[in-house]
């Protein structure tokens, strides 16, 4: 069973000053290498890692970076994500059928984790990364690129092994809080993560882990 998840304050600055979660160290040892590999052997032309990730997703990660009280390497956390260019071929590699979790897994999540482990997803289908990509390409200045760093930072928390949704949008929010203070965001996009935050805490609403069951050949 395989499980895809979605998409600061003094404990968000603990999780960004781990040399782990940043990816530090060496990159050829790291586990999610081979995942990578393996997705770039089937999918060559479905994904982007690394020197191969767009500007504004770059921009993202500098901004994370600029974050941490640790020596933090961009390219080393850049070639830990991978931007799905074809959720519908990545679906169909991971041998997802249910139409109606295709969807979900399409729709919903702008980034996600597989059994809270690096590396970290993005869709490159969602609104998000949709809307980033047409004012990159109309050579404005990108506003969702802090979007992007705070959802980041979010599958960051469960690429070190956070399964709670709750945590993790809690650290999502006090980045923003702190991107908010810098008129980086609007007001209004952090409410909705707060609102959202709520219904989890008072099980209005379900937002854990989807759990995948890849059918058989």
């Amino acid at each position: 069973m395989k499980t895809l998840r979605e998409m600061g304050g003094a404990a968000g600055i603990l999780v960004l000053a781990s040399g782990i979660a940043f990816g530090q160290g060496h990159v050829g040892n790291d586990p999610s290498q081979e995942v990578i590999r393996e997705l770039m052997a089937h999918l060559p032309k479905g994904i982007k890692t690394g020197k191969q990730l767009p500007p504004f997703v770059k921009k993202a990660v500098r901004e994370l970076v600029s974050l941490s009280s640790n020596k933090v390497e961009v390219d080393s956390l850049c070639m830990r994500l991978v931007v799905i260019t074809d959720m519908d071929r990545y679906l169909d590699y991971m041998k997802v059928t249910d139409p109606k979790l295709r969807g979900l897994i399409k729709e919903r999540r702008a980034a996600f984790t597989i059994n809270e482990q690096w590396p970290i997803y993005i869709n490159g289908e969602s609104n998000l990364y949709t809307i980033a990509t047409e004012i990159e390409d109309n050579g404005a200045e990108n506003p969702v690129v802090h979007k992007l760093a705070a959802v980041l930072w979010h599958e960051m928390v469960h690429a070190q092994g956070q399964a709670d949704e709750a945590i993790a949008i809690a650290e999502e929010i006090k980045l923003l809080e702190r991107l908010l203070g810098r008129h980086l965001v609007e007001i209004s996009w952090v409410a909705g993560r707060r609102a959202q935050l709520n219904q989890i805490r008072k099980g209005q609403i379900s937002l854990g882990p989807l759990n995948v069951t890849p059918s058989k050949p």
